[in-house]
């Protein structure tokens, strides 16, 4: 071999071994990549690309049915692991599997991360700005929160290592976070993906006392930690884009008020997105777009909680600024759920204000004139 094509064939190897080195696919549970010589569902040697688009060991083609998306194959049988494996709030990842959090604390006392019901739960903590995070369940229980804190307050940990300080997003349309202190495993989400592969849901979260909401993933409704999650277990839900009330609720909680007419409530199930490309025709059907909802709005639903705007796919038919009639055919939306008569007595589809700095959007005032106790978005 001449010199020249020694050095080329040096020069290819050392480019190989760094762009290998460059890229961290060798951690079992980590996507697949792009190969140094652009091969698609790369992995390093000894890793092969599962169906779940992850790097498992080789030895994963040894189990039948193919393990699941936090699953090694081990031995001949699927072993759950925690890499990458998200988990609920107040919960941590322990052999393969989500467990409640219990810190230890002394008797009555709540450490961040435990599970609460209410704000008081956490009052007993050393932090006194720690509240208790909650999800929004829709009014058919009350979903088991976290006792935490806002980043921002900086609280002095007495003893032991610090939680995470980990940044969600508030589901709003300027893309906002929040910053909070929780375990490693509580994962933030813009929409059902980020959760689906753990057997988890994208839910919201109420934030006291900002009036705001945080993304993240949660437990179905009706799970508990203890749930293997197979289904065999799983109460009668509505799937997305379906139905629901307080009988028959939503896996991820955000069963949203669509309209409403002569007194009586229509919900659908709804779900988190960032952009309409978020929202599956194939679910949501074509016309569906990713809109700001407020939250919360259905008669009797867990009024001790906020109502916050966050983006949610909203089907076709949404009806912003919409004309619409309290007593004949024309309905509104999930993005302007109720028919009322605006200061000019025209019946528009009408946007409750939200909790938190900002009541309205842009091109929105508030009113609290034409309907006696409620604050409504009317157009300027």
């Amino acid at each position: 071999m001449s010199l020249s094509r020694t050095l080329a064939a040096l020069v290819a190897a050392l480019a190989t071994t760094a762009c290998t080195l460059s890229l961290d696919w060798s951690e079992s549970g980590l996507p697949c990549g792009t190969g140094p010589n652009g091969e698609a569902a790369w992995c390093l040697e000894g890793y092969v690309c599962n169906g779940y688009n992850r790097c498992v060991p080789a030895s994963q083609g040894a189990c039948q049915p193919e393990c699941g998306p936090f699953e090694n194959c081990v031995g001949g049988a699927c072993i759950g692991t925690c890499e990458g494996r998200p988990c609920g709030a107040a919960q941590v990842c322990a052999g393969g599997r989500c467990e409640e959090f219990k810190s230890g604390a002394a008797a009555g006392g709540y450490a961040l991360g435990e599970p609460c019901q209410a704000d008081s739960d956490c009052s007993k903590s050393p932090y006194p700005d720690a509240f208790c995070l909650r999800p929004f369940d829709g009014g058919v229980r009350k979903g088991t929160g976290m006792c935490t804190v806002r980043c921002e307050t900086k609280p002095k940990f007495a003893g032991g290592r610090a939680p995470d300080c980990i940044e969600f997003p508030d589901g709003s349309s300027t893309g906002g976070v929040i910053k909070i202190y929780a375990q490693k495993a509580f994962t933030p989400c813009t929409s059902e993906t980020d959760c689906a592969p753990g057997g988890l849901s994208c839910g919201a979260f109420a934030v006291s006392p900002s009036g705001s909401a945080l993304l993240a993933c949660r437990d179905r409704v009706g799970f508990s930690p203890a749930d293997d999650r197979t289904g065999e277990s799983a109460p009668q839900l509505s799937a997305f884009a379906e139905k629901c009330s307080d009988r028959k609720q939503c896996a991820n909680g955000l069963c949203q008020l669509t309209n409403e007419k002569k007194g009586i409530e229509s919900a659908l199930c709804l779900t988190p997105c960032t952009r309409s490309s978020d929202c599956d025709v194939a679910t949501w059907g074509e016309g569906v777009a990713c809109l700001p909802v407020v939250l919360n709005q259905i008669a009797g639903f867990e009024k001790e909680l906020p109502a916050p705007r966050i983006n949610l796919c909203v089907p076709s038919g949404f009806s912003r600024k919409g004309v619409c009639s309290s007593q004949g055919d024309d309905s509104c939306n999930a993005d302007a759920p109720r028919c009322l008569m605006n200061p000019g007595g025209q019946e528009r589809c009408t946007l409750a204000c939200a909790s938190g700095p900002t009541q309205c959007e842009s091109g929105y005032s508030a009113d609290e004139t034409s309907v006696a106790g409620r604050c409504y978005c009317v157009a300027d």
